[in-house]
Parts: structure tokens; sequence; C-alpha cells
């Protein structure tokens, strides 16, 4: 139930769960009566740490949301269970990117990667897409033109996946069908100034979101929004810019105040008195210092 809040925009109700429950949890573990029951218990526990991980990162608390990941690693190594693995390492890898942390981030990807072929093919599909985020990155800042090539590769297994299981519904906070890996795909593709390219696989992207997964709609108008500056349209970067803050702020949602950052520098260094980036700016300015 709490993953299902955290997808569908009830962020603060989800995190006042999920800390309700690990409380709860953190007791039942301790006071469990046999090594079975006390795995059973742990499993949960593990979940619910991930929640609260993306939860903290949400709100922009990082430090607190690494917390909660290492803490679903340690117990899902404890465990010995591969799939709690992976997901726990996923969603610290979230929290590094998300803080700019890439070399941790990648870190986390791969060493996923290195039992990948012992997980659920839903989870393949998640470690896949942050394979390729990891990659863009590395291409980017490292000048890297084989790590450029990895990551569409990577965009394009995701893709794969996704499209295997589109209407599969998991509920585990990972798993968000075909739209995640095109909008991740789409976002590199303008990194590296494809732009049609880009601009197909976002439209191919939007028609796999759900009218109601806010999660979905804030990432394909962060996208939309890379794809137009980078076209050198600040207004449209703008509209598509003020689009994903109402969605922040109808979620209470930070995630991505970062990425709509840096795209605000680039519409004010192009025309600073425009009168739609200057909305921008205004904005955003409640969700960081500019």
């Amino acid at each position: 139930m709490s993953w299902s809040l955290y997808r569908f925009g009830d962020f603060q109700i989800a995190t006042q769960k999920s800390a309700l429950w690990v409380w709860q949890l953190e007791n039942m573990v301790r006071e469990a009566s046999s090594s079975v029951e006390k795995d059973q218990i742990a499993t949960l526990l593990c979940q619910f740490y991930q929640v609260a991980a993306a939860s903290a990162r949400d709100r922009g608390s990082y430090r607190d949301a690494v917390a909660a990941a290492n803490q679903a690693v340690k117990l899902a190594e404890q465990l010995n269970n591969p799939s709690l693995l992976a997901s726990s390492l996923y969603h610290r890898f979230r929290v590094f990117i998300q803080w700019d942390k890439y070399p941790k981030a990648t870190n986390d990807v791969e060493h996923a990667h290195s039992f990948i072929q012992r997980l659920p093919d839903t989870l393949k599909c998640s470690l896949y897409s942050a394979a390729g985020e990891a990659y863009t990155y590395r291409a980017l800042y490292e000048k890297d033109k084989q790590a450029q090539v990895k990551s569409l590769h990577m965009f394009d297994k995701a893709a794969e996946w996704g499209r295997k299981h589109n209407n599969v519904e998991v509920g585990n906070g990972l798993f968000s069908g075909l739209y995640k890996p095109l909008v991740e795909r789409a976002y590199s593709l303008a990194d590296y100034g494809e732009i049609n390219d880009a601009t197909e696989c976002l439209v191919l992207a939007e028609s796999n979101i759900k009218p109601n997964n806010l999660c979905g709609l804030k990432d394909y108008y962060l996208s939309l929004a890379k794809i137009s500056i980078e076209q050198g349209d600040v207004e449209a970067a703008s509209e598509a810019a003020l689009k994903c803050l109402e969605l922040h702020h109808d979620t209470t949602s930070k995630s991505n105040v970062g990425w709509l950052h840096q795209i605000y520098k680039q519409c004010q260094k192009m025309e600073p008195n425009n009168r739609k980036v200057l909305k921008f700016g205004n904005t955003l300015s409640a969700y960081v210092d500019l």
C-alpha cells in the first residue's frame, strides 16, 4: 500500500506509514521467537526501509535516504536474498543519482548487475534503465563515447523487458512499465544532442503513462523541458518545467528539482528577461535558492 501511495502522489502519507511500519517491524524482529519468523519479519522490514529511502529522497533529505537504504542493503545481505539486495541497491542508486554522487551510483548499479540473471524480469527492467542513466553520466562527465553507446544499449534492454511486462502491476516501487526507460532514454538522447530521436522516444513514453501516475508525469515533463532547452526553445522549456513543478507542489516531492534548476540556468542564460523564464524562476525559488 505504501508503494501505491508513493507512486500516485500521496508522499506525506507514504512517509508517515513507512515510518510507523519501520518502528513496529524493528520491534517485532527483536521479539521474534524463531529464526523463520525473524526472517519473515526482516524481509518485510527491508521493503519498508526501501520505502523510507525513497520518501526521504523525494523530500531532499539525502543523508536520511542513504541511511535507510544502507539498512535495507544490510538486511538483504543478511537474508541472502538476491531480489531484495538488488532492489535495495537500486533505491540507494536513485538517492546517489539525485544527490550528484555519480561514482557511488554507478558502483551500486554495477553490483546489482553482477547477479542480474538471478532476478525477476520486472526488476531487470529497472536495473537496465538505471545502468543507462549511470553510463550517461559517465559519457558526459568523462567524455566517454563507449559509455554513450553502452547507455543506449542498456535503455534498449530495459525497454525490451518493460514492453514484455508493461501491463504487470508490481507493488514494490521499482517496476514502472515501459514508460520509465523511454523517458530516461529521451533525456539521455537530448544530452547527446539527438533531438529528433529524443522527441520520438518521449512521444512513445507519454502514450504509456497512466493519467493518475504523478511520478510518471513529472518525469515526462522534465524530459520535455530538457528536449526543449536543447532545441533552444526557452518558452517551451519553461512551460514544461512549470507543469513539472505543479506536480511537485501537488505531491510535496522534490525529486526533479536539481535537474529543473539546471534547465532554469540554461533558460536564464539564453533569455533572462523572458516572461515565462521569469515565472519559471519565481516558482522554482520556492524549492531551491537561485
